[in-house]
């Protein structure tokens, strides 16, 4: 999914996104939940056009991460939730 306000869910984790656009960054921030006790974590991988991916991940069931990057001189970025 394009970085973007939208809900991603998953049957067992889920997250936010929120995104903002300020002379050329990009801003994506919002959290990860992982949902389940299945021993996997959920993570949220953000893969710029340019630059360095970022990841976070909530371990466990009721652990939250939030999370906030901005990437310079950036328009989009495309964002994936999964298990690991």
């Amino acid at each position: 999914m394009a970085a973007a306000c939208a809900w991603a869910p998953n049957s067992r984790g889920r997250v936010p996104l929120g995104t903002e656009c300020d002379l050329g960054d990009l801003k994506v921030y919002g959290w990860v939940d992982d949902t389940r006790t299945d021993g996997k974590c959920a993570v949220v991988r953000i893969d710029p056009d340019a630059g360095t991916t970022r990841e976070f991940e909530a371990c466990g069931s009721g652990t939250r991460r939030t999370f906030s990057v901005t990437f310079d001189y950036i328009n989009s970025a495309q964002t994936k939730l999964f298990l690991r």
